[in-house]
């Protein structure tokens, strides 16, 4: 699928973006502030990463703001549960309307299926898996519970510079409605052209009415590249990291990436995507920390 190489979010095989949350400055940070305790080493020197423990937790809460936002826009999409586990449940497609996340104990799943049964649940559910949750053998867990592993997306995050540095990149962020369709509908035709139109219309409209904040380089109306900023506490994420065919071999996807490190700045920047694209990112300063895996159940 064109652009996959530049990627940024979680892209299951469907063609969905379970990720863009791709994030942005999700509501659900003051849910997820509690998670962030005082550590000596949680990285609030420029430059020193992160505690590990600290890193995945911010990275889950970075996720599941990113999804739980993209997906409140779609018509019929209901938060069943808000907190731990989260279940979120719509119509059908995209994915990002229809998971679950956030499993801390052993009971976790069997809350979450309990919330399903008191909903008409989707012919597909996705589940994701990351390196916070607590949940004892959740991968086993989930089989027992007819899931399946579809993906696995390397976590990978940069840390913040000592400075921000300057740069001439040009970029554009969409704020006017009609702008932030025209870049979330950019961003559908580089990752998501084989889909289904029904999946495109709501990763667009999802993309589209989301808080995330969305960029265009150089510009909206001469747009050759975007990308998706996710913020949460003390985490930027980058997702749906897109550029034209036309332009892509050109270092401008490179260029990008730097823009949102400069733009999150002073947080780390984090990520997720698939092993081929490891090497590209560690070149623009990234290190791979964890991994998150996305499950997928048929009625």
């Amino acid at each position: 699928m064109a652009h996959r190489q530049q990627g940024g979010g979680i892209c299951q095989p469907d063609g969905d973006p379970a990720g863009h949350a791709r994030l942005h400055r999700g509501a659900r940070g003051e849910r997820h502030r509690a998670w962030f305790g005082a550590h000596p080493r949680q990285g609030t020197d420029l430059g020193c990463p992160l505690e590990h423990r600290v890193l995945i937790e911010r990275t889950r809460a970075n996720i599941a703001a990113a999804y739980l936002e993209l997906a409140r826009p779609v018509p019929g999409v209901h938060v069943v549960r808000d907190q731990q586990p989260l279940v979120v449940m719509g119509p059908g497609q995209p994915s990002f309307a229809n998971f679950l996340m956030e499993f801390d104990d052993a009971e976790a799943l069997v809350r979450a299926e309990a919330a399903l049964r008191t909903i008409e649940v989707p012919s597909t559910i996705w589940a994701f898996h990351t390196d916070a949750d607590r949940a004892p053998d959740l991968s086993g867990q989930l089989r027992e519970h007819g899931f399946r592993r579809m993906s696995r997306l390397l976590c990978m995050v940069a840390e913040p510079e000592a400075t921000s540095s300057e740069s001439d990149f040009t970029w554009e962020p969409a704020t006017r409605p009609a702008d932030r369709d025209t870049v979330a509908a950019f961003m559908v035709r580089q990752f998501f052209g084989n889909t289904d139109r029904q999946a495109q219309a709501g990763i667009q409209l999802g993309t589209s009415k989301s808080v995330h904040s969305l960029y265009a380089t150089p510009s909206v109306s001469r747009m050759t590249g975007g990308v998706m900023i996710v913020r949460s506490e003390g985490m930027g994420g980058l997702y749906c990291l897109c550029v034209h065919p036309d332009h892509q071999g050109k270092g401008l996807g490179g260029q990008i990436v730097r823009a949102v490190r400069r733009e999150v700045h002073p947080d780390p920047v984090m990520l997720q995507c698939d092993a081929t694209l490891e090497r590209w990112y560690q070149a623009l300063g990234f290190r791979t920390f964890g991994h998150v895996d996305a499950y997928c159940r048929d009625r």
